[in-house]
C-alpha cells in the first residue's frame, strides 16, 4: 500500500481534551493518522511576547477592530504549523481545527491532494456556503471552485510550503488568519477549495459557549472600532472581491 505523504495536522489546547478527544475519534474511524500540535493560549500571552508578534498600528490601518489574545494565540498555532513545514520540508500539509465534523471522504480529498499541483492554499470547509466564482469537475466526487470571497475560518485546508513561507514572510500580524487567507494577494498567493467540504462545523464545539477564542477572550470579541474604521475596511474588502482568487486552469492532476 503507497504510504501517504500528506501529514495531518489538527490544533488543540491542552486543556480541550473533550475537543481532542472527538476528532481523534473521528480520524481514528477513517484510520487516519495525525499529529496534534499544541495550540498557543492568547490568554496566556504576556504583553511582551504579543508585542512581538501583534502589530497595533497596521491593525488600526488594515482592519475594522483590534484583534483578540484569543485571535492572536489562534493565528500563532497555524503559524506553529507554517514553520514545522519549512523546519522539516513538509511540501504538503493538512491543517485541521478541533471543532469539525469529518466527511468519510476526507481520505479521498487527501489522495487527490497528493497527486495535484499548481495550488496554494485549498480550503476543504465552508461554512458560509460561498457562491463560487468558478468550479471545475477534478473527479468522480470533487469540484475545484474559486472565489470573490474566500470563506471565512480556517477548519480545515491544504497549504504548500511555499505558501506557508509566504504567510510567514510577514514579521508581525495585525488580522486573524482567516482574514488574512482572504486578503491572500498580499502574500502572493492564490486560495481555491474542494466541494463538497471534507469537514464541517461541529454543532456541539462550536457554539460561543464553547468557543475557544472567545473563552481566551474571557467571554467574547472586545472590537474597539469606529465607524469610519469599520468603512475603510469595508472598502478594501469590496475592491479584494471584485478579484478571482484562483485560476482554475492552473490546477493539475
Amino acid at each position: 500500500m503507497k504510504e501517504r505523504r500528506i501529514p495531518i495536522f489538527v490544533i488543540n489546547l491542552a486543556d480541550n481534551v473533550p475537543r481532542f478527544e472527538d476528532v481523534k475519534k473521528q480520524l481514528d474511524a477513517l484510520s487516519l493518522e495525525f499529529e496534534r500540535v499544541d495550540a498557543v493560549a492568547g490568554k496566556a500571552l504576556s504583553q511582551s511576547e504579543i508585542d512581538a508578534t501583534y502589530d497595533k498600528r497596521s491593525n488600526r490601518k488594515r482592519h475594522h477592530r483590534n484583534l483578540t489574545v484569543g485571535e492572536i494565540g489562534c493565528y500563532l498555532s497555524h503559524r506553529k504549523i507554517w514553520q514545522k513545514m519549512q523546519d522539516e520540508t513538509i511540501d504538503k500539509a493538512l491543517i485541521l481545527e478541533d471543532d469539525i465534523v469529518v466527511m468519510p471522504f476526507l481520505q479521498e480529498s487527501l489522495s487527490l491532494m497528493e497527486q495535484a499541483q499548481g495550488w496554494d492554499v485549498v480550503k476543504i470547509a465552508d461554512a458560509e456556503q460561498v457562491m463560487p466564482a468558478h468550479t471545475q469537475a477534478i473527479s468522480d466526487r470533487f469540484h475545484l471552485v474559486s472565489y470573490n470571497k474566500v470563506p471565512n475560518r480556517t477548519m480545515g485546508y491544504f497549504i504548500t510550503r511555499e505558501a506557508a513561507k509566504k504567510m510567514l514572510s510577514r514579521e508581525k500580524i495585525y488580522r486573524p488568519v482567516d482574514v488574512d487567507f482572504q486578503f491572500y494577494s498580499d502574500f502572493n498567493i492564490s486560495v481555491c477549495g474542494l466541494r463538497p467540504s471534507c469537514v464541517e462545523i461541529s454543532p456541539e464545539f462550536s457554539t460561543e459557549d464553547s468557543s475557544d477564542i472567545a473563552k481566551q477572550n474571557r467571554g467574547g470579541h472586545n472590537n474597539h472600532s469606529t465607524f469610519f474604521r469599520n468603512l475603510k475596511y469595508r472598502y478594501q474588502l469590496h475592491n479584494k472581491r471584485k478579484q478571482i482568487s484562483f485560476p482554475l486552469e492552473k490546477f493539475s492532476l
